[in-house]
């Protein structure tokens, strides 16, 4: 069964209301807070690059153990979905997607809604599963490994 890892590489340039910045002319001003990465009064740019970097560090690390995977990257999510709304589902011969973009941590959206899930009969009733990793059946698995598995 081929799994299809989704990622959009919209760029987005915003600012703080009291920073000067020209994205046209301007480097990004990169400045690192504790183990992150962040920009000094602006967006860094990338929208979902960690959705694409997530999805090529998959495909590119010889020691994730996974079945066929295709890799979508979308265009031009953040002004309509136009990207997306290009794609013909008879290109792809995987059937479950897994959609890689997050705008924020710990948010689950099913369909496009917003969900709450706070207990498996919640995660049940809205169709997820869990695949459980015995120790003595599977090996130990990076997380990359495991969200593959998952």
């Amino acid at each position: 069964m081929t799994i299809i890892l989704q990622a959009h590489t919209d760029m987005v340039c915003e600012k703080n209301s009291d920073k000067v910045h020209d994205f046209e002319n301007d480097p990004i001003e990169a400045i690192i807070k504790g183990d992150w990465l962040h920009a000094n009064g602006t967006t860094l740019g990338a929208d979902d690059g960690i959705g694409v970097a997530a999805a090529l560090a998959v495909i590119a690390d010889p020691t994730v153990q996974h079945g066929p995977i295709e890799c979508i990257f979308t265009v031009d999510e953040e002004t309509g979905l136009t990207g997306a709304e290009k794609l013909d589902p008879k290109d792809f011969s995987g059937r479950i997607l897994l959609n890689l973009d997050s705008e924020d941590e710990g948010e689950i959206f099913i369909d496009g809604k917003p969900v709450q899930i706070s207990s498996p009969k919640d995660a049940y009733n809205h169709g997820i599963g869990m695949i459980h990793q015995h120790f003595k059946l599977v090996n130990v698995f990076t997380a990359a490994q495991n969200i593959v598995l998952g």
